[in-house]
Protein backbone atom coordinates (compact mmCIF):
# COMPACT_ATOMS: atom_id res chain seq x y z
CA UNK A 1 0.00 0.00 0.00
CA UNK A 2 1.44 3.00 -1.25
CA UNK A 3 0.86 6.67 0.08
CA UNK A 4 -1.66 8.67 -1.71
CA UNK A 5 0.18 11.47 -3.92
CA UNK A 6 -1.33 14.34 -1.67
CA UNK A 7 0.13 13.38 1.42
CA UNK A 8 3.61 14.01 -0.18
CA UNK A 9 3.14 17.64 -0.54
CA UNK A 10 3.04 17.93 3.12
CA UNK A 11 4.55 15.65 5.20
CA UNK A 12 5.87 16.32 8.93
CA UNK A 13 8.20 13.62 10.15
CA UNK A 14 8.30 13.33 14.03
CA UNK A 15 11.64 11.49 15.81
CA UNK A 16 11.59 11.62 19.25
CA UNK A 17 14.47 10.05 21.91
CA UNK A 18 13.81 6.96 23.40
CA UNK A 19 14.24 8.00 26.82
CA UNK A 20 11.73 10.38 26.04
CA UNK A 21 9.14 7.48 25.76
CA UNK A 22 10.27 5.78 28.75
CA UNK A 23 10.37 8.70 30.91
CA UNK A 24 6.06 9.76 29.64
CA UNK A 25 5.28 6.06 30.10
CA UNK A 26 6.54 6.56 33.64
CA UNK A 27 4.98 9.34 34.18
CA UNK A 28 1.37 7.89 32.65
CA UNK A 29 1.86 4.91 34.82
CA UNK A 30 2.32 7.50 38.07
CA UNK A 31 -0.77 9.37 36.76
CA UNK A 32 -3.26 6.52 36.74
CA UNK A 33 -1.64 5.09 40.11
CA UNK A 34 -0.19 1.43 38.47
CA UNK A 35 2.61 -0.55 39.24
CA UNK A 36 4.78 -1.59 36.67
CA UNK A 37 4.56 -5.12 37.37
CA UNK A 38 0.70 -4.83 37.02
CA UNK A 39 1.07 -2.93 33.67
CA UNK A 40 2.59 -5.41 32.69
CA UNK A 41 0.05 -8.03 33.47
CA UNK A 42 -2.53 -5.72 31.21
CA UNK A 43 0.03 -6.28 28.20
CA UNK A 44 1.02 -9.82 28.54
CA UNK A 45 4.88 -9.47 28.84
CA UNK A 46 7.52 -9.74 32.14
CA UNK A 47 7.94 -7.00 34.33
CA UNK A 48 11.74 -7.10 33.77
CA UNK A 49 10.72 -6.76 30.32
CA UNK A 50 8.40 -3.48 30.90
CA UNK A 51 11.48 -2.16 33.08
CA UNK A 52 13.54 -2.03 30.47
CA UNK A 53 11.58 -0.39 28.41
CA UNK A 54 11.18 2.47 30.59
CA UNK A 55 14.77 2.93 31.18
CA UNK A 56 15.09 2.56 27.73
CA UNK A 57 17.29 -0.13 27.35
CA UNK A 58 14.56 -2.26 25.44
CA UNK A 59 12.97 -0.65 22.12
CA UNK A 60 9.07 -2.14 21.87
CA UNK A 61 7.82 -3.89 18.96
CA UNK A 62 4.01 -2.92 17.38
CA UNK A 63 2.44 -5.38 19.15
CA UNK A 64 3.29 -4.45 22.41
CA UNK A 65 2.91 -0.85 21.50
CA UNK A 66 -0.38 -1.67 20.43
CA UNK A 67 -1.40 -3.43 24.20
CA UNK A 68 0.43 -0.71 25.97
CA UNK A 69 -1.86 1.70 24.43
CA UNK A 70 -5.15 -0.17 24.47
CA UNK A 71 -4.15 -0.59 28.50
CA UNK A 72 -3.89 3.00 28.99
CA UNK A 73 -6.90 4.31 26.38
CA UNK A 74 -4.28 6.62 24.64
CA UNK A 75 -4.65 6.24 21.01
CA UNK A 76 -2.20 4.00 19.33
CA UNK A 77 -0.82 6.89 17.18
CA UNK A 78 0.75 8.97 20.33
CA UNK A 79 2.37 5.54 21.14
CA UNK A 80 4.75 5.51 17.73
CA UNK A 81 5.31 9.21 18.00
CA UNK A 82 6.55 8.43 21.69
CA UNK A 83 8.27 5.55 20.73
CA UNK A 84 10.47 7.79 18.35
CA UNK A 85 8.98 6.28 14.72
CA UNK A 86 9.26 8.11 12.00
CA UNK A 87 5.72 9.16 10.80
CA UNK A 88 3.39 11.70 8.48
CA UNK A 89 0.77 13.18 9.31
CA UNK A 90 -1.26 14.42 6.08
CA UNK A 91 -4.00 17.01 5.95
CA UNK A 92 -6.66 15.05 7.51
CA UNK A 93 -4.80 14.22 10.87
CA UNK A 94 -3.76 10.62 9.43
CA UNK A 95 -0.91 9.01 10.59
CA UNK A 96 1.18 6.97 8.01
CA UNK A 97 4.66 4.91 9.43
CA UNK A 98 6.64 5.80 6.63
CA UNK A 99 8.68 2.47 5.69
CA UNK A 100 11.55 3.64 4.11
CA UNK A 101 12.49 6.43 7.16
CA UNK A 102 11.30 3.91 9.48
CA UNK A 103 14.31 1.76 7.60
CA UNK A 104 16.81 4.48 8.32
CA UNK A 105 15.35 4.75 11.37
CA UNK A 106 15.76 1.28 12.60
CA UNK A 107 19.32 0.71 11.39
CA UNK A 108 20.47 4.17 12.91
CA UNK A 109 18.83 3.02 15.81
CA UNK A 110 20.49 -0.76 15.78
CA UNK A 111 23.95 1.19 14.99
CA UNK A 112 23.38 3.38 17.98
CA UNK A 113 22.97 0.49 20.00
CA UNK A 114 25.74 -1.18 19.16
CA UNK A 115 28.13 1.60 19.34
CA UNK A 116 27.78 1.73 23.04
CA UNK A 117 28.13 -1.72 23.33
CA UNK A 118 31.54 -2.77 25.75
CA UNK A 119 32.53 -6.27 24.51
CA UNK A 120 32.98 -8.81 27.01
CA UNK A 121 36.91 -9.60 28.23
CA UNK A 122 38.67 -12.39 26.36
CA UNK A 123 38.53 -15.01 29.76
CA UNK A 124 34.46 -14.22 30.21
CA UNK A 125 31.63 -15.59 28.65
CA UNK A 126 27.77 -14.12 29.09
CA UNK A 127 25.48 -16.52 31.35
CA UNK A 128 22.00 -16.45 29.92
CA UNK A 129 20.12 -17.87 33.25
CA UNK A 130 22.67 -15.08 35.27
CA UNK A 131 21.97 -12.17 32.46
CA UNK A 132 25.79 -11.12 34.12
CA UNK A 133 29.22 -12.23 32.41
CA UNK A 134 31.06 -14.67 34.19
CA UNK A 135 34.75 -15.61 33.95
CA UNK A 136 35.58 -19.05 31.87
CA UNK A 137 36.98 -21.24 34.14
CA UNK A 138 38.79 -24.58 32.87
CA UNK A 139 37.24 -23.89 29.08
CA UNK A 140 36.72 -26.49 26.64
CA UNK A 141 37.66 -25.69 23.04
CA UNK A 142 35.82 -27.45 20.19
CA UNK A 143 36.22 -26.53 16.56
CA UNK A 144 33.20 -25.37 14.59
CA UNK A 145 34.57 -24.32 11.52
CA UNK A 146 38.21 -24.01 9.87
CA UNK A 147 38.22 -20.86 11.34
CA UNK A 148 35.97 -20.53 14.19
CA UNK A 149 36.26 -22.22 17.73
CA UNK A 150 33.56 -22.82 21.23
CA UNK A 151 34.48 -22.30 24.04
CA UNK A 152 32.37 -23.77 27.00
CA UNK A 153 32.49 -23.45 30.53
CA UNK A 154 29.90 -23.74 33.38
CA UNK A 155 28.42 -20.68 35.10
CA UNK A 156 30.42 -20.67 38.61
CA UNK A 157 26.96 -19.16 40.09
CA UNK A 158 24.25 -21.01 38.80
CA UNK A 159 25.84 -23.88 37.29
CA UNK A 160 24.41 -23.56 33.27
CA UNK A 161 26.56 -23.88 30.93
CA UNK A 162 28.21 -20.66 28.90
CA UNK A 163 29.48 -20.50 25.65
CA UNK A 164 32.26 -18.21 23.83
CA UNK A 165 32.88 -18.29 20.18
CA UNK A 166 36.29 -17.11 19.00
CA UNK A 167 38.42 -16.88 16.15
CA UNK A 168 40.23 -20.37 15.68
CA UNK A 169 44.23 -20.30 16.36
CA UNK A 170 46.14 -20.95 13.88
CA UNK A 171 46.81 -24.79 13.45
CA UNK A 172 50.08 -26.07 12.61
CA UNK A 173 49.99 -28.27 9.19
Amino acid sequence: MGFPKEIHKEVIFVYRMKSDFGIWIKSELASRKIQQAEFARMIGVEPPQVSLIISGKRGTTPETLKAMSDALGIPIEIFYERAGLPVIHDERGRLWIHGLAFAAWARQTVSLRKSKRAGLPDDCAWCLRCNCPVPLIDPTARLVRANVELLQSTCPTCGATVNRVRRAEARPE
